[in-house]
């Protein structure tokens, strides 16, 4: 099967949509697929390997790491040879951008598509101004209209299925989380602690993200400096950049923490994970994860985690597995964060479910169920 993966968001960047788009396509590799990969031109991508074309675009309002691509943008490929590639199915991975690219390149070549709903935009709406309401109505309908084009919508978590079948999709709805190749996640030996300057023997605690204020590093800060009386010596790695980086290290320091907290700007995913094997905890406050890519990544390395219980977070940890789930407030998630750092025996528990959990996120096994929806795509298509 040959697959054209269309996405507003690719390396050199690091987020849960780029760990995505790189797991199922070298997965879909590995089962014998061909895979194109159309994403937008980003300062530092460098060369890329075969398959993979970039197209200019514009940098987003209140987001300049992201480029909007116009559908009739150039690049390093000509849309007109879409043709020539003999794709069987397009994959669309955001509705703005390339996602507009990749939809009317289907219908016009008339190639089976289908859409993953990666990003629950409601969070997101306070980049725009004016009231909120009015753009949660918009999104809503724009989200309906977009999706019912598709004869199948993948999404990650049940609870974003809910909000899709809430705003009135009647698009068949399937959940096909991301999974995780455990045998790409081996730690590569990048000193943390020395390179940090973070002394061996006290807590070390790591969160890492995209920094805008929809994930919440906020409250993370202040949830930190109220555990600080029961870990006072614990220390924060925070791995990733973003539009509020400047803010949360200015409210570090304002809340007493600014030895405590290290902020690395975006790492290698190789060091990400390096980071999170040196750590006692994952942490994160996240409330719009759809999934929570970085919550499996960190387990994975035997790290349990401590997150607010909202949307994929909640979803992945209930009942605590793997970790704790707190309350999305200051108090209660350093009362979680404090109590799984200072007992031991707990800890041990929950990095043994944390590991159990990741095993079941197989990247090979959930790129086979892509493969099939893929299939009832084209099907249907055909049934057309």
């Amino acid at each position: 099967m040959k697959v054209g993966i269309f996405t507003d968001t690719y390396s050199p960047q690091t987020n849960g949509v780029v760990t995505s788009v790189k797991i199922y396509a070298e997965q879909l590799r590995l089962l014998g697929h061909e895979v194109h990969i159309f994403a937008p031109a980003l300062a530092g991508s460098g060369p890329d390997p075969e398959r993979v074309y970039r197209f200019y675009g514009i940098s987003y309002f209140g987001q300049p790491e992201y480029k909007w691509v116009l559908p009739w943008a150039k690049g390093g490929f000509r849309q007109r040879d879409i043709p020539a590639l003999g794709l069987d199915i397009i994959h669309i991975q955001a509705p703005f951008g390339l996602g507009l690219m990749g939809a009317h390149l289907a219908r016009k070549y008339s190639i089976p598509a289908v859409f993953t709903y990666h990003t629950f935009f409601e969070p997101y709406l306070h980049y725009l101004p004016g009231p909120r309401w009015f753009y949660f109505r918009l999104h809503k309908n724009l989200t309906r209209l977009w999706s019912n084009r598709f004869p199948i919508v993948l999404c990650p978590t049940l609870p974003i299925k809910d909000a899709l079948l809430r705003y009135g999709i009647t698009s068949r709805i399937e959940l096909l989380p991301t999974g995780i190749d455990l045998h790409n996640m081996k730690p590569s030996g990048w000193q943390a602690r020395s390179e940090l300057g973070i002394p061996e023997g006290v807590p070390l605690f790591a969160t890492a993200g995209r920094l805008g204020r929809e994930k919440s590093f906020d409250l993370l800060l202040k949830a930190m400096r109220e555990a600080r009386s029961r870990v006072p010596d614990a220390h924060l790695v925070v791995a990733g950049d973003g539009p509020e980086r400047d803010s949360l290290v200015q409210l570090a320091a304002d809340l007493g923490l600014k030895e405590r907290v290290h902020f690395t700007g975006y790492l290698a995913r190789e060091r990400v994970i390096d980071l999170f094997a040196a750590s006692q905890l994952f942490v994160f406050a996240s409330q719009s994860e759809t999934q929570g890519m970085v919550l499996l990544e960190a387990m994975a390395q035997g790290t349990p985690a401590v997150a607010v219980d909202a949307l994929g977070p909640g979803e992945l940890m209930r009942g605590d597995r793997g970790g704790l789930l707190a309350e999305p407030e200051a108090q209660d998630l350093a009362d979680k964060i404090a109590r799984l750092a200072t007992d031991g025996a707990l800890r041990a528990e929950k990095s043994r479910e944390a590991l159990a959990k990741a095993e079941e996120y197989s990247a090979e096994r959930l790129a086979k169920k892509l493969v099939r929806f893929y299939q009832l795509a084209i099907a249907s298509s055909n049934r057309a």
